[in-house]
């Protein structure tokens, strides 16, 4: 692949509604459970891992390195907000 044609690849993925991989999910999931993750990923209580292992046995791929950039707002919510 061309440097152009990666640089087209990587600004068609920054104009997604998210880039955040916590975004994403939290889009795809049904109200209830989108409310409880939303609470957890707020609540100091609750673990990165313990939200990840969570997520995982839902069937949802996500990293716990996703989940802490997220909860610590590092991630590209924070970027997109920043524009």
């Amino acid at each position: 692949m061309s440097f152009s044609d990666r640089l087209a690849e990587s600004q068609a993925l920054r104009e997604r509604p998210h880039n955040c991989p916590v975004a994403r999910l939290l889009d795809e999931m049904p109200a209830t459970d989108r409310e409880a993750c939303v609470t957890a990923l707020a609540d100091d209580k609750y673990s990165t891992l313990q939200i990840v292992g969570v997520l995982r046995a839902e069937g949802y791929k996500i990293s716990r390195t996703s989940i802490s950039e997220h909860r610590t707002n590092r991630c590209l919510c924070q970027l997109e907000e920043q524009e």
